[in-house]
């Protein structure tokens, strides 16, 4: 299921102010030092947005495990060959964890997403479905509303999302994930289980 992430992690005093310290084009490297404090951080960062985004991606929307694990992902590239944006390297809306396979080189990776830049990250425009300020529902849809396996997209952004993370290859994980929670919710036996995954990518191809 995609859903637009609501909210964002806190950070202590002490870490709002040392971040605040960081000279904006000194940013990125500052999130790559493996100092005690940004260990620390990073791992307060994600230990969070796991809690908010409920252990799915912010971007396929499936659990992390069934995708790869998660990753604290900087939508708009803090370090990258083709256009980077140090300056929004500890903006919290620049924050999501991903999994591997939606940030992996071939899909999402360094690419810049931004159509055009802003000084006010959140005033900047994205090419793709953003998982903070965009509600997934306004740019994509099901072929079949209740299962919600194979998308398709309604607006452009979310055709570019589509094809940047290949969403469409996922239907077999997204019958997997539905499936389970059927199971678990339903008690299906192993068997009913197997069947009604059949049936259903049967009829969602």
């Amino acid at each position: 299921m995609l859903n637009q992430i609501t909210r964002t992690f806190s950070l202590t005093e002490v870490e709002e102010i040392h971040i605040a310290s960081v000279p904006d084009n000194k940013k990125s490297d500052e999130w790559g030092r493996g100092t005690n404090l940004m260990n620390i951080i990073k791992s307060s960062i994600a230990t969070q947005l796991n809690e908010i985004q409920n252990q799915k991606c912010c971007y396929c929307g499936l659990q992390l495990w069934e995708t790869g694990r998660g990753e604290i992902e900087h939508i708009a590239p803090r370090a990258s060959r083709i256009k980077a944006y140090p300056e929004f390297t500890f903006e919290k809306m620049n924050l999501a964890l991903a999994c591997e396979h939606c940030n992996g080189s071939s899909k999402k990776g360094e690419k810049n997403v931004i159509f055009r830049k802003h000084a006010v990250y959140r005033h900047c425009e994205f090419k793709l479905v953003h998982p903070y300020f965009d509600n997934p529902q306004d740019h994509y849809e099901w072929i079949n509303e209740i299962t919600k396996i194979v998308i398709r997209h309604k607006t452009w952004k979310g055709l570019y999302s589509i094809i940047l993370f290949k969403l469409k290859d996922l239907a077999i994980a997204r019958a997997k994930q539905y499936i389970y929670e059927q199971k678990v919710n339903e008690r299906m036996t192993d068997q009913e289980t197997k069947e009604k995954y059949n049936r259903i990518i049967s009829f969602e191809r």
